[in-house]
């Protein structure tokens, strides 16, 4: 999914990262290379082995002790890249390598010098166009080489190589400037700056330019330590440094130091990546994870563990030594002291969260209106409520010793602008005169349990001893036990009232089914039962039809031709605790766990979680203002969005196939499951057993997949089923 929200925007406070660690199966010994290949698998390099992680599993790949189609060794030391034919090539410490995707297996190649194969101290970083691998070969500090390996083989089926220079510098970056190659070194043999390598094609050996190295040959005379280089033109190079972001210009000989955000001071840069063009992401030594745009030239956002013990971001530690953006957008950031890695989707963002004052950090919110002014109010489990005006700014709090109960559980405005909440037991109405919340009713023998105002304008609420009407004589508000009811339900437990277009009043009777009251010259009449055994928490009419969200699902629910309800569950969705329809007539659905969009024309669904900017987990309440804008309230967390701006995303998940059994048996004749285009089974293969996965990173298990095998399932019949290690025996 996509937003149309600027950058910045979607950035603030609305992020929410997933963990992957070791409990995840990966080998997350040192995870310094990422790359997501265009099958969509993930591949994650280790100084222990090689992983393969599609969004649930993880496939590993290691040394195996005679094996000449294993790795080498375990050591991965350089980026993964793809060439034409889909296979990847890498260096690990002591051989080149090449996956060879059809095979599942693993091609080795090595430098020779004086007929001796090189084993040590590989390094690649760049395949150009004609097909050739550049690497390092030998050791930082220790006279290393620059080769080029021609990944394809000549007419006698080997792969040409030769040496193009001696080389300075530990990692490497290339950039390609009209004919001519640049190539970034960095740091230099000296631990500082760089080093740049212009590649003529006309020349035989490269030009090669040091900056920030502190030697003779050096422009700036100054030291730096270069951790990573972004080249953006012919004229400007961004430094991640250990004094913070540089900005360098190639043409004047000039730079720019940018270390500081928000008072936060950016020492000890670790990693670096651009991102969309404008922007680049820099990881620091202890102060997280900043964002900076390079036409503003400053820094808009940066991430940091919570300190919080629950560490709700998801963000598992400020330290990150790499990082890495795919086509997807996709970032992968990876802490090496902490042996895990974080993920976001940067494009799935779209939830942009309200910034919480200090004071509700940790509040539970529960209730939201909008008054006749068009501020905010917002109230919390724990008692204390917030006023938003238009900026959404708070302009005024209500502390929560003036709730005894602290639990506010209800707040609504009446069709006069005036404010009514109640906790468990007590009723309490704005005095806007005196800018203060006045008790009206202290009850001891019952509880308080919903509130509405009628179309005749009474206000009614219900209780565990039936319903009381609120009543005004000279200027004072006061309440009476309502008698005009059907005398059975004068003393009925009740919970949730609604009333519809048409006046029927709605009445959740003890979760054990709704009763229908009919208004007859103010009196309410019992006309029939809805029967629903279940836990009404919200009730919501469009067009004639109920939509009711309860602890087992959304139902719909419209009177027929008969004067009869029918009831039908739509989505198995538990705890719905509220529903709010959108201009397009979609309905919007607060859950415990989730949010969710609802086509009622089409019975689609889409499900909403943390890795879309849905930070809170129990949500309980939804309103749309005057001004079109959706609040969503959760457990310390607010939402603000516009439901217009929440489009389709474009980029669905990959399907692959992950495994295939025959007769119960690992299918094993073809190389690598997901490449294989058809199979030959013997008469006695029986089963096959087909097991598949939609890659996506941010939220895997909620994806749903459709699959059906041609010319043995019938036309157009599909099976569908959740995105968790789904699985099917022909």
């Amino acid at each position: 999914f996509i937003n149309r929200l600027p950058v910045h925007a979607q950035l603030q406070n609305s992020y929410s990262f997933n963990r992957y660690d070791a409990e995840d199966g990966l080998i997350n010994e040192y995870n310094a290379f990422f790359f997501a290949d265009s099958r969509g698998f993930l591949w994650i390099s280790s100084t222990n082995g090689l992983n393969r992680f599609d969004g649930q599993r993880v496939k590993k790949y290691v040394h195996i002790q005679n094996d000449s189609t294993s790795l080498v060794d375990n050591n991965i030391q350089s980026p993964f890249l793809e060439d034409n034919n889909g296979d990847i090539w890498f260096c690990t410490a002591q051989a080149i390598h090449c996956y060879k995707r059809s095979k599942d297996a693993f091609e080795r190649y090595w430098i020779e010098k004086d007929g001796k194969k090189v084993q040590y101290n590989y390094y690649s970083f760049y395949l150009d166009k004609e097909g050739y691998l550049w690497l390092r070969l030998g050791s930082w500090g220790n006279n290393p080489v620059l080769y080029k390996f021609n990944t394809r083989k000549n007419s006698q089926g080997k792969n040409d190589y030769f040496q193009v220079s001696n080389f300075n510098g530990f990692r490497s970056q290339v950039y390609n400037l009209g004919q001519n190659n640049l190539l970034y070194s960095y740091p230099s043999l000296s631990g500082y700056g760089f080093v740049e390598y212009d590649f003529n094609p006309l020349s035989k050996t490269p030009r090669s330019y040091e900056y920030f190295t502190d030697t003779d040959k050096d422009i700036f005379k100054k030291k730096l330590k270069i951790r990573a280089v972004s080249f953006d033109n012919e004229e400007n190079i961004w430094l991640a440094t250990d004094i913070g972001l540089v900005l360098m210009n190639r043409k004047n000989k000039s730079y720019r130091i940018f270390d500081t955000f928000k008072g936060v001071v950016l020492k000890n840069t670790l990693a670096m990546v651009s991102w969309r063009g404008n922007s680049l992401i820099l990881t620091t030594e202890k102060e997280g994870v900043f964002f900076f745009d390079k036409t503003k030239k400053e820094f808009y956002h940066n991430f940091r563990q919570d300190n919080a013990s629950n560490n709700s971001n998801g963000l598992c530690s400020n330290k990150f030594n790499s990082v890495y953006i795919d086509s997807l957008e996709n970032l992968w950031l990876s802490s090496w002291d902490n042996s895990c890695m974080s993920h976001m989707n940067l494009k799935k963002i779209k939830f942009a969260s309200l910034e919480i004052s200090e004071k509700f950090k940790n509040n539970k919110f529960s209730r939201v209106i909008e008054d006749k002014a068009n501020n905010i109010w917002v109230s919390c489990l724990e008692g204390d409520v917030a006023v938003y005006d238009k900026n959404k700014k708070i302009i005024k709090t209500y502390d929560a010793s003036l709730f005894p109960e602290k639990r506010i559980r209800k707040l609504i405005t009446d069709e006069s602008g005036r404010i009514w909440l109640f906790t468990d037991h007590q009723l309490f109405n704005f005095d806007k005169s005196k800018d203060k919340f006045q008790t009206i009713i202290a009850a001891k023998d019952f509880q308080i349990n919903d509130i509405i105002q009628l179309k005749d304008k009474r206000l009614l609420f219900t209780t565990s001893r039936g319903l009381y009407e609120i009543k005004e004589s000279n200027s004072e508000f006061y309440v009476e036990k309502f008698k005009q009811i059907t005398p059975q339900y004068v003393d009925a437990s009740m919970s949730k009232i609604f009333q519809d277009a048409h006046q029927n009043i709605y009445v959740d009777y003890n979760n054990a089914g709704i009763h229908v009251f009919r208004v007859n010259k103010k009196a309410l009449e019992y006309w029939q039962d809805i029967n629903l055994v279940e836990e009404v928490y919200k009730i919501y009419e469009k067009n004639d039809t109920l939509w009711i969200g309860g602890n087992k699902g959304l139902w719909k629910i419209f009177l027929m031709a008969d004067n009869k309800y029918h009831t039908e569950l739509v989505q198995n969705i538990n705890f719905i605790f509220d529903i709010e329809e959108d201009k397009k007539g979609q309905l919007w659905l607060a859950t415990d766990n989730s949010f969710y969009r609802y086509n009622p024309l089409t019975n689609q669904i889409k499900k909403f979680t943390a890795s879309d900017g849905i930070k809170a987990k129990f949500l309980s309440n939804i309103m749309q203002t005057s001004a079109s804008e959706m609040w969503l309230l959760g457990l310390n967390n607010i939402n603000v969005f516009r439901p217009e701006e929440i489009v389709d995303y474009d980029n669905p998940p990959i399907v692959q196939v992950t495994g295939i059994k025959v007769n119960d048996s690992a299918y094993t004749k073809q190389g690598e499951v997901s490449e294989i285009k058809n199979m030959t089974l013997a008469y006695e293969d029986n089963t096959i057993d087909l097991e598949f996965v939609a890659i996506e990173f941010g939220d895997s298990p909620s994806n749903r997949v459709k699959f059906r095998l041609d010319n043995l399932d019938a036309e157009g019949k599909w099976f569908e089923m959740p995105n968790i290690k789904p699985r099917f025996t022909y």
